[in-house]
């Protein structure tokens, strides 16, 4: 989601020259997916930030990153294309096949992974596999993230 949030910042960065743009994630998503509080604007602007944000709104124009941009209350609320977004998703699934989602954040690094297995002397049930079923699914998610697993 980092194109979204780097395309909202160039769209404010062309009408607001001298100020900081910090965007937020609303607590609630019927409010968008950023948004722009404008009250660090109300002192260098000597306005109300509600009339920044409905001046702001005005001003700038959609693209194909971004869907609405809404004024709620001091904020400037911008909500992304959820068809981009799913297509680009999409695309980059395509492109990775099966390693679509790997970090690889353990490339070079090795990991020795000690767990239970079942007792082969005892009846299996679901208490006596849990440790093992934790374990083998542990050491398959490090090694989708490029990690050098042995499992003992």
């Amino acid at each position: 989601m980092d194109q979204f949030k780097d395309e909202i910042i160039k769209l404010l960065k062309k009408e607001i020259k001298d100020a900081e743009i910090t965007l937020e994630v609303p607590p609630n998503p019927e409010l968008g997916d950023y948004a722009f509080p404008c009250f660090s604007l109300a002192k260098v602007y000597k306005k109300n930030p509600v009339e920044i944000a409905k001046e702001l709104a005005s001003k700038i124009e959609k693209s194909k990153l971004i869907s609405e941009i809404k004024v709620i209350g001091p904020y400037l609320n911008f909500f992304i294309n959820k068809t981009t977004l799913t297509g680009g998703t999409l695309d980059k699934i395509l492109k990775e096949k099966n390693n679509y989602g790997s970090s690889n954040i353990g490339k070079k690094q090795k990991i020795i992974l000690e767990h239970t297995s079942i007792n082969p002397n005892a009846s299996p049930h679901v208490g006596r596999a849990r440790n093992a079923l934790i374990g083998d699914s542990l050491a398959r998610v490090l090694k989708f993230n490029g990690y050098k697993v042995e499992v003992h």
